[in-house]
Protein backbone atom coordinates (compact mmCIF):
# COMPACT_ATOMS: atom_id res chain seq x y z
CA UNK A 1 0.00 0.00 0.00
CA UNK A 2 1.22 3.51 -0.84
CA UNK A 3 2.40 5.71 2.06
CA UNK A 4 0.10 7.84 4.21
CA UNK A 5 1.46 11.26 5.15
CA UNK A 6 0.08 13.79 7.57
CA UNK A 7 -2.12 11.05 8.98
CA UNK A 8 -4.67 11.39 6.17
CA UNK A 9 -3.16 11.78 2.66
CA UNK A 10 -2.56 8.53 0.76
CA UNK A 11 0.01 9.04 -2.01
CA UNK A 12 -1.06 7.34 -5.24
CA UNK A 13 1.32 8.31 -8.04
CA UNK A 14 3.65 11.15 -9.03
CA UNK A 15 2.11 13.45 -11.65
CA UNK A 16 4.82 16.06 -12.21
CA UNK A 17 7.80 18.03 -11.01
CA UNK A 18 8.31 21.75 -10.68
CA UNK A 19 10.28 24.31 -8.77
CA UNK A 20 11.60 22.49 -5.71
CA UNK A 21 9.20 19.58 -5.43
CA UNK A 22 7.50 16.48 -6.76
CA UNK A 23 3.71 16.63 -7.11
CA UNK A 24 1.72 13.50 -6.24
CA UNK A 25 -1.86 12.54 -6.90
CA UNK A 26 -3.18 11.54 -3.50
CA UNK A 27 -6.39 10.71 -1.66
CA UNK A 28 -7.57 12.61 1.38
CA UNK A 29 -8.79 9.69 3.50
CA UNK A 30 -10.66 12.00 5.88
CA UNK A 31 -12.81 13.72 3.23
CA UNK A 32 -12.75 11.00 0.58
CA UNK A 33 -11.46 13.24 -2.22
CA UNK A 34 -8.44 13.35 -4.47
CA UNK A 35 -5.86 16.08 -3.92
CA UNK A 36 -2.42 17.03 -5.15
CA UNK A 37 0.45 16.84 -2.66
CA UNK A 38 3.65 18.74 -3.42
CA UNK A 39 6.56 17.26 -1.50
CA UNK A 40 9.67 19.37 -1.39
CA UNK A 41 12.76 17.77 -2.87
CA UNK A 42 15.64 18.43 -0.48
CA UNK A 43 19.17 17.84 -1.71
CA UNK A 44 21.07 15.10 0.14
CA UNK A 45 23.71 16.16 2.63
CA UNK A 46 22.04 19.38 3.73
CA UNK A 47 22.86 20.52 7.22
CA UNK A 48 20.09 21.14 9.72
CA UNK A 49 20.07 24.90 9.17
CA UNK A 50 19.76 24.55 5.38
CA UNK A 51 17.02 21.96 5.72
CA UNK A 52 15.10 24.19 8.12
CA UNK A 53 15.46 27.15 5.73
CA UNK A 54 14.05 25.11 2.84
CA UNK A 55 11.15 23.91 4.98
CA UNK A 56 10.37 27.48 5.96
CA UNK A 57 10.50 28.53 2.33
CA UNK A 58 8.12 25.78 1.21
CA UNK A 59 5.63 26.62 3.95
CA UNK A 60 5.88 30.33 3.07
CA UNK A 61 5.04 29.37 -0.53
CA UNK A 62 1.97 27.51 0.68
CA UNK A 63 0.82 30.35 2.90
CA UNK A 64 1.22 32.76 -0.01
CA UNK A 65 -0.81 30.58 -2.36
CA UNK A 66 -3.46 29.81 0.29
CA UNK A 67 -4.15 33.53 0.68
CA UNK A 68 -5.01 33.82 -3.02
CA UNK A 69 -8.64 32.75 -3.52
CA UNK A 70 -9.59 32.89 -7.18
CA UNK A 71 -11.17 30.37 -9.59
CA UNK A 72 -8.11 30.63 -11.86
CA UNK A 73 -5.56 30.12 -9.08
CA UNK A 74 -4.86 26.61 -7.77
CA UNK A 75 -6.37 26.23 -4.27
CA UNK A 76 -4.21 25.22 -1.30
CA UNK A 77 -5.93 23.02 1.30
CA UNK A 78 -3.34 22.10 3.93
CA UNK A 79 0.30 22.43 5.03
CA UNK A 80 2.09 19.53 6.71
CA UNK A 81 5.61 18.54 7.74
CA UNK A 82 6.39 14.84 7.49
CA UNK A 83 9.71 13.49 8.82
CA UNK A 84 11.14 16.99 8.71
CA UNK A 85 10.12 17.60 5.10
CA UNK A 86 7.32 20.02 4.14
CA UNK A 87 4.39 19.08 1.95
CA UNK A 88 1.67 21.28 0.50
CA UNK A 89 -1.79 19.82 -0.13
CA UNK A 90 -3.51 21.44 -3.09
CA UNK A 91 -6.49 21.13 -5.36
CA UNK A 92 -5.95 18.38 -7.94
CA UNK A 93 -6.66 19.98 -11.30
CA UNK A 94 -7.89 17.44 -13.84
CA UNK A 95 -6.73 18.60 -17.23
CA UNK A 96 -3.63 19.15 -19.35
CA UNK A 97 -1.32 22.12 -19.32
CA UNK A 98 -1.30 24.60 -22.17
CA UNK A 99 2.10 23.19 -23.09
CA UNK A 100 0.66 19.66 -23.38
CA UNK A 101 -2.28 20.86 -25.47
CA UNK A 102 0.07 22.57 -27.93
CA UNK A 103 2.31 19.52 -28.07
CA UNK A 104 -0.61 17.27 -28.95
CA UNK A 105 -2.81 19.56 -31.07
CA UNK A 106 -0.58 22.34 -32.37
CA UNK A 107 -0.94 26.11 -31.97
CA UNK A 108 -4.23 27.58 -30.79
CA UNK A 109 -6.51 29.95 -32.71
CA UNK A 110 -6.04 33.57 -31.66
CA UNK A 111 -9.51 33.77 -30.11
CA UNK A 112 -8.92 30.74 -27.88
CA UNK A 113 -5.49 32.04 -26.85
CA UNK A 114 -7.05 35.41 -25.97
CA UNK A 115 -9.72 33.68 -23.87
CA UNK A 116 -7.04 31.80 -21.96
CA UNK A 117 -5.09 35.02 -21.60
CA UNK A 118 -8.07 36.78 -20.03
CA UNK A 119 -8.38 34.06 -17.40
CA UNK A 120 -4.68 34.15 -16.55
CA UNK A 121 -4.76 37.96 -16.52
CA UNK A 122 -7.61 37.84 -13.99
CA UNK A 123 -5.55 35.49 -11.80
CA UNK A 124 -2.52 37.77 -12.03
CA UNK A 125 -4.62 40.79 -11.10
CA UNK A 126 -5.62 38.97 -7.91
CA UNK A 127 -2.03 38.02 -7.09
CA UNK A 128 -0.74 41.53 -7.73
CA UNK A 129 -3.51 43.04 -5.60
CA UNK A 130 -2.25 40.82 -2.76
CA UNK A 131 1.32 42.07 -3.26
CA UNK A 132 2.47 38.81 -4.85
CA UNK A 133 4.39 38.18 -8.07
CA UNK A 134 4.11 34.80 -9.75
CA UNK A 135 7.48 35.08 -11.54
CA UNK A 136 7.14 31.96 -13.69
CA UNK A 137 4.13 32.35 -15.98
CA UNK A 138 4.64 29.97 -18.91
CA UNK A 139 2.63 27.34 -20.85
CA UNK A 140 3.56 24.52 -18.46
CA UNK A 141 2.08 26.46 -15.52
CA UNK A 142 -1.27 27.19 -17.19
CA UNK A 143 -3.68 24.29 -16.70
CA UNK A 144 -6.83 23.80 -18.77
CA UNK A 145 -9.11 22.08 -16.27
CA UNK A 146 -11.79 19.63 -17.27
CA UNK A 147 -14.44 21.80 -15.62
CA UNK A 148 -13.65 24.60 -18.08
CA UNK A 149 -11.44 26.67 -15.81
CA UNK A 150 -8.03 28.00 -16.76
CA UNK A 151 -5.83 27.60 -13.67
CA UNK A 152 -2.50 29.25 -12.94
CA UNK A 153 -0.34 26.95 -10.87
CA UNK A 154 3.15 26.52 -9.41
CA UNK A 155 3.61 29.43 -7.06
CA UNK A 156 6.83 27.73 -5.95
CA UNK A 157 8.88 30.78 -6.88
CA UNK A 158 6.34 33.50 -6.11
CA UNK A 159 7.70 36.09 -3.68
CA UNK A 160 5.94 38.83 -1.78
CA UNK A 161 6.59 42.18 -3.41
CA UNK A 162 8.78 44.08 -0.99
CA UNK A 163 10.26 40.90 0.49
CA UNK A 164 13.94 40.06 0.50
CA UNK A 165 15.46 38.87 -2.76
CA UNK A 166 17.15 35.54 -3.10
CA UNK A 167 14.51 33.31 -4.67
CA UNK A 168 15.20 31.47 -7.96
CA UNK A 169 12.98 33.10 -10.52
CA UNK A 170 11.77 32.27 -13.98
CA UNK A 171 12.45 30.25 -17.10
CA UNK A 172 14.54 31.47 -20.06
CA UNK A 173 12.33 32.88 -22.78
CA UNK A 174 9.45 33.56 -20.39
CA UNK A 175 11.21 35.92 -17.97
CA UNK A 176 11.14 39.66 -18.64
CA UNK A 177 14.41 41.39 -19.51
CA UNK A 178 14.33 43.64 -16.43
CA UNK A 179 14.72 40.44 -14.36
CA UNK A 180 17.99 39.70 -16.17
CA UNK A 181 20.04 42.67 -14.98
CA UNK A 182 23.55 41.61 -15.90
CA UNK A 183 25.84 43.05 -13.17
CA UNK A 184 24.15 41.10 -10.40
CA UNK A 185 24.51 37.87 -12.37
CA UNK A 186 28.29 37.97 -12.08
CA UNK A 187 29.16 35.68 -9.19
CA UNK A 188 32.06 33.25 -8.89
CA UNK A 189 30.89 29.78 -9.91
CA UNK A 190 30.54 27.26 -7.10
CA UNK A 191 33.16 24.58 -7.86
CA UNK A 192 31.24 22.08 -5.75
CA UNK A 193 27.91 22.66 -7.48
CA UNK A 194 26.38 20.33 -10.06
CA UNK A 195 26.91 20.96 -13.74
CA UNK A 196 23.22 21.66 -14.30
CA UNK A 197 22.07 24.02 -11.58
CA UNK A 198 19.86 26.85 -10.52
CA UNK A 199 21.88 29.93 -9.70
CA UNK A 200 20.33 32.04 -6.95
CA UNK A 201 22.00 35.44 -6.76
CA UNK A 202 20.77 37.57 -3.88
CA UNK A 203 21.20 40.97 -5.43
CA UNK A 204 24.05 43.43 -5.93
CA UNK A 205 25.32 43.00 -2.39
CA UNK A 206 24.61 39.30 -1.93
CA UNK A 207 26.29 36.05 -2.85
CA UNK A 208 25.22 33.40 -5.35
CA UNK A 209 24.17 29.96 -4.18
CA UNK A 210 23.58 26.81 -6.20
CA UNK A 211 20.84 24.17 -5.85
CA UNK A 212 20.54 21.15 -8.12
CA UNK A 213 17.51 20.73 -10.35
CA UNK A 214 15.71 17.60 -11.45
CA UNK A 215 15.54 16.63 -15.12
CA UNK A 216 12.13 17.21 -16.69
CA UNK A 217 10.75 16.48 -20.18
CA UNK A 218 11.98 18.71 -22.97
CA UNK A 219 9.78 21.73 -23.65
CA UNK A 220 8.69 21.76 -27.32
CA UNK A 221 8.36 25.53 -27.30
CA UNK A 222 12.09 26.02 -27.60
CA UNK A 223 13.54 26.02 -24.09
CA UNK A 224 14.47 23.02 -21.97
CA UNK A 225 12.46 23.30 -18.70
CA UNK A 226 15.55 22.25 -16.72
CA UNK A 227 17.43 25.12 -18.33
CA UNK A 228 16.62 27.74 -15.66
CA UNK A 229 19.60 29.99 -15.38
CA UNK A 230 20.35 32.71 -12.87
CA UNK A 231 17.13 34.64 -13.19
CA UNK A 232 16.51 36.84 -10.16
CA UNK A 233 15.30 40.39 -9.60
CA UNK A 234 18.30 42.47 -8.71
CA UNK A 235 16.91 45.92 -8.05
CA UNK A 236 15.41 46.99 -4.74
CA UNK A 237 12.41 44.84 -3.95
CA UNK A 238 10.25 47.76 -2.92
CA UNK A 239 7.72 48.02 -5.75
CA UNK A 240 4.13 47.43 -4.81
CA UNK A 241 1.65 45.75 -7.09
CA UNK A 242 -0.59 48.01 -9.08
CA UNK A 243 -0.02 47.63 -12.79
CA UNK A 244 2.67 48.25 -15.34
CA UNK A 245 5.42 50.65 -14.56
CA UNK A 246 5.52 49.99 -10.82
CA UNK A 247 9.11 48.81 -11.10
CA UNK A 248 12.13 50.80 -12.31
CA UNK A 249 13.82 49.91 -15.59
CA UNK A 250 16.94 49.03 -13.61
CA UNK A 251 16.41 45.37 -12.91
CA UNK A 252 13.58 45.26 -10.36
CA UNK A 253 10.72 42.90 -11.19
CA UNK A 254 7.12 44.00 -10.77
CA UNK A 255 3.61 43.30 -12.09
CA UNK A 256 4.69 44.34 -15.60
CA UNK A 257 7.18 41.46 -15.52
CA UNK A 258 4.39 38.92 -15.03
CA UNK A 259 2.42 40.54 -17.88
CA UNK A 260 5.47 40.23 -20.13
CA UNK A 261 5.61 36.52 -19.26
CA UNK A 262 1.91 36.19 -20.06
CA UNK A 263 2.51 37.80 -23.46
CA UNK A 264 5.36 35.36 -24.14
CA UNK A 265 3.05 32.50 -23.14
CA UNK A 266 0.26 33.65 -25.48
CA UNK A 267 2.75 34.15 -28.31
CA UNK A 268 3.82 30.52 -27.82
CA UNK A 269 0.18 29.45 -27.80
CA UNK A 270 -0.52 30.90 -31.27
CA UNK A 271 2.89 30.21 -32.84
CA UNK A 272 3.92 26.89 -31.25
CA UNK A 273 7.30 28.40 -30.35
CA UNK A 274 8.42 31.07 -27.92
CA UNK A 275 9.05 34.63 -29.17
CA UNK A 276 12.75 34.38 -28.29
CA UNK A 277 13.26 30.61 -28.59
CA UNK A 278 16.75 29.63 -29.67
CA UNK A 279 18.78 26.43 -29.64
CA UNK A 280 20.11 27.00 -26.13
CA UNK A 281 19.33 28.91 -22.97
CA UNK A 282 22.32 31.18 -23.57
CA UNK A 283 21.05 32.18 -27.00
CA UNK A 284 17.49 32.57 -25.66
CA UNK A 285 18.61 34.88 -22.86
CA UNK A 286 20.67 36.93 -25.28
CA UNK A 287 17.64 37.28 -27.59
CA UNK A 288 15.43 38.41 -24.71
CA UNK A 289 17.96 41.10 -23.81
CA UNK A 290 18.94 42.39 -27.26
CA UNK A 291 16.55 41.29 -30.02
CA UNK A 292 12.91 42.00 -30.89
CA UNK A 293 10.47 39.08 -30.84
CA UNK A 294 10.00 37.23 -34.09
CA UNK A 295 6.97 38.76 -35.91
CA UNK A 296 3.75 36.74 -35.86
CA UNK A 297 0.97 36.56 -38.42
CA UNK A 298 -1.68 36.23 -35.71
CA UNK A 299 -4.29 38.91 -35.06
CA UNK A 300 -2.81 38.93 -31.54
CA UNK A 301 0.56 40.15 -32.82
CA UNK A 302 0.04 43.91 -32.18
CA UNK A 303 -1.08 43.13 -28.62
CA UNK A 304 1.81 40.78 -27.93
CA UNK A 305 4.42 43.06 -29.50
CA UNK A 306 3.34 45.91 -27.22
CA UNK A 307 3.33 43.69 -24.12
CA UNK A 308 6.78 42.28 -24.97
CA UNK A 309 8.45 45.70 -25.05
CA UNK A 310 11.80 45.52 -23.30
CA UNK A 311 11.01 48.68 -21.31
CA UNK A 312 8.40 47.87 -18.64
CA UNK A 313 7.30 51.52 -18.58
CA UNK A 314 6.21 51.29 -22.22
CA UNK A 315 4.17 48.11 -21.88
CA UNK A 316 0.37 48.21 -21.60
CA UNK A 317 -1.04 47.93 -18.11
CA UNK A 318 -3.39 45.16 -17.07
CA UNK A 319 -6.56 47.11 -17.90
CA UNK A 320 -5.44 48.01 -21.40
CA UNK A 321 -4.20 44.48 -22.04
CA UNK A 322 -7.56 43.13 -20.90
CA UNK A 323 -9.42 45.41 -23.29
CA UNK A 324 -7.26 44.33 -26.22
CA UNK A 325 -7.70 40.63 -25.44
CA UNK A 326 -11.46 41.12 -25.16
CA UNK A 327 -11.44 42.77 -28.60
CA UNK A 328 -9.73 39.70 -30.07
CA UNK A 329 -12.38 37.49 -28.46
CA UNK A 330 -15.10 39.67 -30.01
CA UNK A 331 -13.76 39.17 -33.52
CA UNK A 332 -12.81 41.37 -36.49
CA UNK A 333 -15.47 44.01 -35.84
CA UNK A 334 -13.88 44.88 -32.48
CA UNK A 335 -10.19 44.76 -33.41
CA UNK A 336 -10.09 48.43 -34.45
CA UNK A 337 -9.14 49.21 -30.83
CA UNK A 338 -5.93 47.17 -31.09
CA UNK A 339 -2.60 48.97 -31.29
CA UNK A 340 -0.80 49.45 -34.59
CA UNK A 341 1.48 46.55 -35.57
CA UNK A 342 5.12 47.35 -34.78
CA UNK A 343 7.69 48.28 -37.37
CA UNK A 344 10.21 45.64 -38.44
CA UNK A 345 12.41 46.64 -35.49
CA UNK A 346 10.24 47.70 -32.52
CA UNK A 347 11.43 50.92 -30.85
CA UNK A 348 11.48 49.55 -27.30
CA UNK A 349 14.45 50.08 -25.02
CA UNK A 350 17.22 47.61 -25.87
CA UNK A 351 20.02 46.71 -23.55
CA UNK A 352 23.52 47.04 -25.02
CA UNK A 353 24.92 43.88 -26.57
CA UNK A 354 27.90 44.07 -24.24
CA UNK A 355 25.59 44.03 -21.22
CA UNK A 356 23.81 40.96 -22.54
CA UNK A 357 27.12 39.30 -23.21
CA UNK A 358 28.16 39.97 -19.62
CA UNK A 359 25.00 38.32 -18.33
CA UNK A 360 25.37 35.30 -20.59
CA UNK A 361 29.04 34.94 -19.69
CA UNK A 362 28.08 34.79 -16.02
CA UNK A 363 25.60 32.01 -16.74
CA UNK A 364 28.14 29.97 -18.67
CA UNK A 365 30.71 30.52 -15.95
CA UNK A 366 28.31 29.17 -13.37
CA UNK A 367 27.86 25.99 -15.39
CA UNK A 368 24.14 26.54 -15.55
CA UNK A 369 23.30 26.00 -19.20
CA UNK A 370 21.84 22.94 -20.92
CA UNK A 371 21.29 22.77 -24.69
CA UNK A 372 17.68 21.65 -25.25
CA UNK A 373 16.34 19.28 -27.85
CA UNK A 374 13.75 21.20 -29.77
CA UNK A 375 10.50 19.52 -30.74
CA UNK A 376 8.91 20.03 -34.12
CA UNK A 377 6.45 22.86 -34.61
CA UNK A 378 2.93 21.42 -34.13
CA UNK A 379 0.29 21.56 -36.82
CA UNK A 380 -2.42 24.21 -36.67
CA UNK A 381 -5.94 23.46 -35.49
CA UNK A 382 -9.37 24.64 -36.55
CA UNK A 383 -10.62 28.05 -35.49
CA UNK A 384 -12.82 28.31 -32.41
CA UNK A 385 -16.54 28.88 -32.90
CA UNK A 386 -17.93 32.36 -32.53
CA UNK A 387 -20.44 33.41 -29.88
CA UNK A 388 -22.92 36.18 -29.30
CA UNK A 389 -21.72 39.51 -27.96
CA UNK A 390 -24.71 40.44 -25.81
CA UNK A 391 -24.12 41.93 -22.37
CA UNK A 392 -23.89 39.46 -19.47
CA UNK A 393 -26.66 39.21 -16.88
CA UNK A 394 -24.38 38.85 -13.85
CA UNK A 395 -22.09 41.57 -12.54
CA UNK A 396 -21.21 39.68 -9.35
CA UNK A 397 -21.10 35.99 -8.53
CA UNK A 398 -24.30 34.79 -6.82
CA UNK A 399 -23.99 32.90 -3.54
CA UNK A 400 -24.28 29.21 -4.43
CA UNK A 401 -25.83 28.18 -1.11
CA UNK A 402 -28.57 30.78 -1.56
CA UNK A 403 -29.83 29.38 -4.88
CA UNK A 404 -31.71 26.45 -3.31
CA UNK A 405 -34.14 26.72 -0.43
CA UNK A 406 -33.84 24.12 2.34
CA UNK A 407 -37.00 22.48 1.02
CA UNK A 408 -35.64 22.27 -2.52
CA UNK A 409 -32.32 20.83 -1.37
CA UNK A 410 -34.11 18.31 0.86
CA UNK A 411 -35.83 16.77 -2.16
CA UNK A 412 -32.42 15.51 -3.26
CA UNK A 413 -30.55 15.26 0.07
CA UNK A 414 -32.80 15.08 3.16
CA UNK A 415 -31.51 16.47 6.45
CA UNK A 416 -28.30 17.68 4.83
CA UNK A 417 -25.37 19.50 6.36
CA UNK A 418 -24.63 22.63 4.29
CA UNK A 419 -20.94 23.20 3.52
CA UNK A 420 -20.26 26.47 1.63
CA UNK A 421 -16.99 27.44 -0.01
CA UNK A 422 -17.26 31.19 -0.43
CA UNK A 423 -19.86 32.17 -3.04
CA UNK A 424 -18.65 29.86 -5.79
CA UNK A 425 -19.47 26.46 -4.32
CA UNK A 426 -21.96 24.82 -1.97
CA UNK A 427 -22.35 21.20 -0.88
CA UNK A 428 -25.37 19.64 0.83
CA UNK A 429 -24.11 16.43 2.46
CA UNK A 430 -25.88 13.65 4.31
CA UNK A 431 -23.93 10.81 5.90
CA UNK A 432 -25.88 7.73 6.94
CA UNK A 433 -24.77 4.45 8.47
CA UNK A 434 -25.05 2.55 5.20
CA UNK A 435 -24.44 5.22 2.59
CA UNK A 436 -23.76 8.88 2.00
CA UNK A 437 -25.50 11.29 -0.34
CA UNK A 438 -24.36 14.71 -1.50
CA UNK A 439 -25.45 17.53 -3.78
CA UNK A 440 -22.81 19.97 -4.98
CA UNK A 441 -23.32 23.22 -6.87
CA UNK A 442 -20.30 24.97 -8.44
CA UNK A 443 -20.49 28.36 -10.17
CA UNK A 444 -18.10 30.15 -12.49
CA UNK A 445 -18.88 33.63 -13.78
CA UNK A 446 -17.15 35.55 -16.54
CA UNK A 447 -16.82 39.13 -15.34
CA UNK A 448 -18.70 41.76 -17.40
CA UNK A 449 -16.60 43.80 -19.79
CA UNK A 450 -17.19 46.96 -21.74
CA UNK A 451 -17.04 44.98 -24.98
CA UNK A 452 -19.47 42.24 -23.83
CA UNK A 453 -17.00 39.40 -24.24
CA UNK A 454 -18.27 37.67 -21.11
CA UNK A 455 -20.98 35.57 -22.77
CA UNK A 456 -18.58 34.39 -25.47
CA UNK A 457 -16.16 33.30 -22.72
CA UNK A 458 -18.93 31.52 -20.80
CA UNK A 459 -20.09 29.72 -23.96
CA UNK A 460 -16.53 28.60 -24.59
CA UNK A 461 -16.32 27.43 -20.98
CA UNK A 462 -19.47 25.33 -21.53
CA UNK A 463 -18.05 23.83 -24.74
CA UNK A 464 -14.78 22.98 -22.99
CA UNK A 465 -16.68 21.13 -20.29
CA UNK A 466 -18.53 19.11 -22.92
CA UNK A 467 -15.24 18.15 -24.57
CA UNK A 468 -13.76 17.11 -21.22
CA UNK A 469 -16.84 15.04 -20.39
CA UNK A 470 -16.56 13.30 -23.77
CA UNK A 471 -12.89 12.50 -23.13
CA UNK A 472 -13.74 11.17 -19.70
CA UNK A 473 -16.51 9.01 -21.15
CA UNK A 474 -14.15 7.48 -23.70
CA UNK A 475 -10.91 7.15 -21.78
CA UNK A 476 -11.56 7.22 -18.03
CA UNK A 477 -10.54 4.08 -16.18
CA UNK A 478 -12.62 5.01 -13.13
CA UNK A 479 -16.30 4.19 -13.46
CA UNK A 480 -18.55 4.16 -16.50
CA UNK A 481 -19.92 7.38 -18.00
CA UNK A 482 -23.16 7.49 -19.96
CA UNK A 483 -23.79 9.34 -23.20
CA UNK A 484 -23.82 13.11 -22.78
CA UNK A 485 -27.35 14.38 -23.40
CA UNK A 486 -28.50 17.92 -24.12
CA UNK A 487 -31.23 19.29 -21.86
CA UNK A 488 -33.73 21.64 -23.46
CA UNK A 489 -35.33 24.49 -21.55
CA UNK A 490 -32.71 24.68 -18.83
CA UNK A 491 -30.94 28.04 -19.02
CA UNK A 492 -29.32 29.03 -22.32
CA UNK A 493 -27.80 25.57 -22.81
CA UNK A 494 -27.44 22.49 -20.65
CA UNK A 495 -26.18 18.91 -20.74
CA UNK A 496 -26.19 15.91 -18.41
CA UNK A 497 -24.53 12.55 -17.93
CA UNK A 498 -24.37 9.79 -15.32
CA UNK A 499 -21.32 8.06 -13.87
CA UNK A 500 -21.56 4.69 -12.15
CA UNK A 501 -18.72 3.26 -10.08
CA UNK A 502 -16.99 0.04 -11.09
CA UNK A 503 -15.02 -0.51 -7.89
CA UNK A 504 -17.70 0.33 -5.34
CA UNK A 505 -21.42 1.08 -5.48
CA UNK A 506 -21.82 4.72 -6.49
CA UNK A 507 -24.03 6.66 -8.87
CA UNK A 508 -23.44 10.29 -9.81
CA UNK A 509 -25.59 12.53 -12.01
CA UNK A 510 -23.94 15.66 -13.37
CA UNK A 511 -25.76 18.59 -14.99
CA UNK A 512 -23.84 21.52 -16.49
CA UNK A 513 -25.82 24.55 -17.59
CA UNK A 514 -25.18 28.12 -18.67
CA UNK A 515 -27.21 31.21 -17.87
CA UNK A 516 -25.79 34.22 -19.73
CA UNK A 517 -22.20 34.74 -18.50
CA UNK A 518 -22.42 32.14 -15.73
CA UNK A 519 -21.77 28.39 -15.99
CA UNK A 520 -22.90 26.05 -13.22
CA UNK A 521 -22.28 22.39 -12.51
CA UNK A 522 -24.68 20.48 -10.27
CA UNK A 523 -23.64 17.01 -9.11
CA UNK A 524 -25.90 14.62 -7.18
CA UNK A 525 -24.10 11.56 -5.81
CA UNK A 526 -25.35 8.55 -3.90
CA UNK A 527 -23.45 5.46 -2.75
CA UNK A 528 -25.70 2.90 -4.42
CA UNK A 529 -25.20 0.87 -7.58
CA UNK A 530 -28.34 2.27 -9.21
CA UNK A 531 -31.03 4.80 -8.37
CA UNK A 532 -33.56 5.54 -11.14
CA UNK A 533 -34.85 8.54 -9.17
CA UNK A 534 -31.48 10.31 -9.11
CA UNK A 535 -31.64 12.00 -12.58
CA UNK A 536 -35.08 13.42 -11.82
CA UNK A 537 -33.97 14.76 -8.45
CA UNK A 538 -30.88 16.36 -9.99
CA UNK A 539 -32.97 17.88 -12.77
CA UNK A 540 -35.45 19.35 -10.31
CA UNK A 541 -32.61 20.92 -8.30
CA UNK A 542 -31.05 22.36 -11.47
CA UNK A 543 -34.37 23.90 -12.55
CA UNK A 544 -34.72 25.50 -9.13
CA UNK A 545 -31.24 26.99 -9.45
CA UNK A 546 -32.01 28.41 -12.90
CA UNK A 547 -35.26 29.91 -11.61
CA UNK A 548 -33.36 31.58 -8.77
CA UNK A 549 -30.75 32.91 -11.18
CA UNK A 550 -33.29 34.36 -13.61
CA UNK A 551 -35.73 35.90 -11.13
Amino acid sequence: MTPLIGGRYRLIEPVGEGGMGVVWRARDESLGREVAVKRVRLAPGLDAASRAALCDRALAEARTAAALRHPSIVAVHDLIVEDGDPAIVMELVHGPSLEQVMRENGPLPARRAAEIGLRVLSALAATHAAGVLHRDVKPANVLLAGDGRVVLTDFGIATLVGGLPGTPVGTPGYTAPECLHAPALVHPPDPTGPAHALVHPTGPTGHGTVDGTAVQPTDPTGTDPTDRTAIQPTGPASARAGGAGSEAWSGAAGPASDLWSLAATLYTAVEGRGPFARDSAVATLSAVLTEPPAPSGSVLWPVLAAALDKDPHKRPGADRLRGWLEAVVQGPAATAVLPEPPRATPPGVRLPVALAALAVAALVGAGAVVVPQLGRAPASVAAAPSATAAAGRFATLPRACGLLTPEQAAQAVPKALIMPRENAECTWHQSLAKESRSLRLELEMQEPTGTHAEIALAADDFDSRREEAERSRKYSSVGKTSEITDLKGLGDEAMTWTVTGDRRPQTEVAIVFRVSNLVAKLTLRREVAQDPALPGQAGAAARSVVEALTR
